[in-house]
């Protein structure tokens, strides 16, 4: 056993957890992705708050005990109990008014997972007198304890020391085809499965948070296993619930997975937009814009070269390397869409070329342009301020603006005065 692993042995889930994202910086960027299709969602109307629980079910009940054996009878499918599992043990059915409102409920409680709003979801079901729902998804908080950490950030013990064994009984939940759908894509989602979520996806956003959120939790598990300061309970009865679908173990079979789904979802995929977002969530950006810059032409959609454009530079101030003259290529693609309607951005981005096209494009685009003197001397003095040089430019442009027969015409053998 190596001197890291003797460390781990004495710290809490929570810190293991977070010195876990320190050291993979691929799974730290897999947790960026999520984040970002968490907050990319479609919107979506959550149920009201309704106080109570199973009121419809609870009135029919009290009904009963006051009534005569025939008043009864239309009513001996309910059941005749108030809990949770009441419906289950007995094989008995709730109220229809209340059924309805459970089913909504557990739909918000899905979008809220799915919007990584865990908190939301939470505070609906304590709100909603069913706090019981709030404690079964409280479980995947990560155990820590302030006697094995050097943070002062908490007094107490909290999170959940069995989580492991939490996430098998959430994916037995959501294998059990007697529970609502949205109840089951929401245990599933919690355990990392993804069997159960992709029943309820509707969207490419759906599908790809489904896959990404089942690696970074199969990432997490794998990267906590191993030697802990308190023995786990065992989890070997639930090796029925085992997920029926290979998980993608990378970002990129993620999308692979994706782009291969029939339908709507397939067509999204190919959006230009969506290409793009795989790229960059897939760290092959350098080959995208390279590929992106070969295929311009007049007709490729401005709003494309605009978003390549900024993407480029973003992802070039970084620190990721990418190839300079495709970028340039974009650069001077989306110059030339703004000369038309915002000239007065032209210098920034054209400052932000190699220094040897600078001159050549900012020349060329003070040259084509048919506007005032005045006009023509801001936009020297805009280049000026993003660190052009401006008597280049207009020496550049003067050159340009000249015809060779010109040239020739004026010249003079005889004339030996100064140029």
């Amino acid at each position: 056993m190596d001197a890291s692993t003797d460390d781990d042995a004495t710290l809490s889930d929570f810190v293991r957890a977070q010195d876990l994202l320190e050291r993979d910086g691929q799974l730290a960027e897999y947790v960026e992705v999520r984040r970002w299709l968490e907050d990319t969602a479609r919107e979506f109307q959550p149920v009201e708050t309704r106080k109570g629980y199973l009121f419809y079910t609870r009135r029919s009940i009290r009904t009963q005990d006051t009534a005569d054996s025939n008043a009864m009878s239309d009513n001996t499918q309910l059941v005749t109990d108030i809990d949770p599992d009441a419906s289950s043990r007995q094989r008995r059915d709730i109220a229809i008014e209340d059924h309805e409102y459970t089913t909504s409920l557990l739909r918000t409680l899905f979008e809220y997972v799915r919007r990584g709003r865990m908190s939301d979801a939470m505070a609906l079901c304590v709100e909603s007198d069913e706090p019981w729902r709030a404690a079964s998804m409280k479980g995947g908080l990560f155990w820590r304890d302030p006697q094995l950490e050097d943070a002062e950030s908490t007094d107490r013990v909290g999170g959940n020391i069995n989580r492991n064994l939490w996430k098998h009984a959430c994916a037995a939940l959501a294998h059990d085809t007697g529970n609502d759908s949205y109840e089951r894509a929401l245990y599933a989602a919690l355990s990392g499965r993804v069997d159960e979520v992709l029943t309820v996806c509707v969207t490419w956003n759906d599908f790809v948070w489904a896959h990404v959120n089942a690696v970074i939790e199969m990432r997490m598990d794998h990267g906590l296993r191993g030697a802990c300061v308190y023995e786990q309970a065992p989890a070997t009865s639930f090796a029925h619930v085992q997920s029926r679908r290979t998980c993608a173990t990378d970002m990129a079979q993620v999308f692979d997975i994706v782009e291969s789904l029939d339908g709507c979802v397939q067509n999204e995929a190919r959006d230009p937009l969506r290409r793009l977002q795989r790229a960059l969530a897939t760290n092959t950006f350098a080959e995208y814009v390279e590929e992106f810059a070969q295929a311009l032409s007049p007709e490729t959609d401005v709003r494309m070269v605009r978003v390549v454009a900024h993407a480029s530079l973003c992802v070039r101030q970084s620190g990721a390397e990418l190839p300079e003259p495709a970028v340039s290529a974009v650069l001077e693609a989306y110059v030339d869409r703004l000369a038309c309607d915002h000239d007065e951005l032209v210098a920034a981005y054209v400052a932000q070329m190699p220094t040897e096209r600078q001159t050549h494009v900012y020349a060329q685009f003070v040259q084509m342009l048919n506007v005032s003197r005045d006009h023509r001397m801001q936009l020297l003095q805009r280049a000026e301020r993003h660190g052009l040089d401006t008597h280049a430019v207009c020496r550049a442009a003067t050159l340009a603006g000249v015809q060779p027969d010109d040239l020739l015409d004026s010249s003079d053998p005889s004339d030996s005065s100064d140029p």
